[in-house]
């Protein structure tokens, strides 16, 4: 290793292999000897990146809470549905659950998610780094492994295929400024390396923390876990068992003019195929 050369325990996050990586040109990657697993992956100006990335879809964001989002034509009755609406209408309903669940993936995570990266990105960008940096680094991880944005706009485009069938729809200024916020969220993403941001804060504060405590900085940065390969194949297999039963049982049924339709995963699909959704 050469002298001078800032490096760092880690292991691999696929197989678990402790390995050893030091700086990392722009544009440059480091991939376990093992497995092959990219560790980490120095994007050119990747700061710079997930600042504009992160405050720009903030922006988006913003907006999208701000105007309609899907218009709905039924029979000559036009109603208007708005991000915040589709949360009060499950309250109406008395469905607190899956309204607070639609808050928290739709606005709630998702707003926290981008507020907290772009916060460590300016803090690293000018030189603001402290020891609390290392606790925003896991608030970022966290917020990261949970936000379900673009799975949320996913499911609203499968959706529309269904609804289409049975009213004109018409989408509003927040349907294309989500659609735009979820662009830029995953931009932003793209160019967050947990390892990369974990030196950067490593050589800010340099030795003022215990060497443990560089080494939790990132989430991949941790020990092997006891049986943690035992678990795994649990998980596994007992998700191979729900797997089967997912695809072949009814995930919805619909219910018109006293007709029953029984959808499933697969069903879906064709569906989405014959209305030429390919």
């Amino acid at each position: 290793m050469n002298e001078g050369v800032l490096h760092n325990h880690t292991f691999c996050h696929e197989c678990d292999l402790p390995v050893d990586i030091g700086d990392l040109p722009e544009g440059l990657k480091a991939s376990c000897p093992r497995c092959n697993y990219v560790i980490s992956y120095v994007h050119r100006n990747a700061l710079d990146r997930i600042i504009v990335f992160a405050l720009t879809a903030a922006l988006c964001l913003l907006f999208s809470s701000m105007f309609e989002f899907i218009q709905l034509d039924v029979q000559g009755q036009k109603r208007a549905i708005t991000l915040m609406g589709t949360v009060t209408e499950l309250l109406l309903l008395q469905e607190w659950g899956l309204a607070c669940v639609t808050f928290l993936i739709v606005i709630a995570l998702p707003a926290a998610f981008v507020v907290m990266l772009s916060w460590l990105a300016l803090s690293i960008k000018f030189n603001a780094i402290s020891s609390r940096t290392i606790t925003l680094i896991r608030v970022v991880e966290f917020l990261r492994f949970w936000n379900m944005a673009e799975i949320f706009f996913l499911g609203v485009l499968v959706s529309m295929v269904k609804i289409a069938s049975m009213a004109n729809l018409q989408m509003g200024i927040s349907f294309w400024s989500y659609a735009m916020f979820n662009i830029f969220l995953i931009a932003a993403m793209m160019h967050l390396d947990g390892f990369q941001i974990a030196l950067e804060v490593k050589r800010a504060i340099g030795n003022s923390q215990p060497a443990g405590d560089h080494s939790r900085v990132h989430s991949r940065a941790r020990s092997p876990k006891h049986a943690q390969l035992q678990r795994s194949w649990i998980y596994l297999i007992t998700g191979l068992i729900f797997y089967i039963p997912a695809n072949f049982l009814p995930i919805m049924v619909t219910t018109q003019f006293g007709q029953q339709t029984y959808n499933t995963i697969a069903g879906g699909v064709v569906v989405l195929w014959e209305h030429g959704s390919y």
